[in-house]
């Protein structure tokens, strides 16, 4: 019999408070594109800088592929992202 490995699943909803919390040391945020515009002009979701209004990241369509880039470790080797 294999054993498998535990693995949790990690909601959209908390992931984005885990980059929103280290987001906000640069004064950034992440958001949602809502409008078909808005996804066309900045992908599913873009980082918008809170000092300026300008979009800093745009076109991040697979979260979970940014986040391993910019934010390694954030994601441990037991979660994934629900979805």
């Amino acid at each position: 019999m294999i054993a498998k490995s535990p693995t949790v699943t990690v909601t959209i909803r908390a992931i984005m408070a885990r980059i929103n919390r280290k987001l906000a040391h640069d004064g950034q945020i992440l958001k949602v594109s809502r409008s078909a515009a808005e996804k066309q002009n900045l992908g599913a979701y873009h980082v918008l800088d809170t000092n300026t209004n300008a979009v800093t990241a745009y076109h991040i369509a697979d979260l979970a592929k940014w986040i391993a880039d910019e934010f390694p470790g954030m994601l441990k080797p037991f979660e994934k992202i629900e979805g």
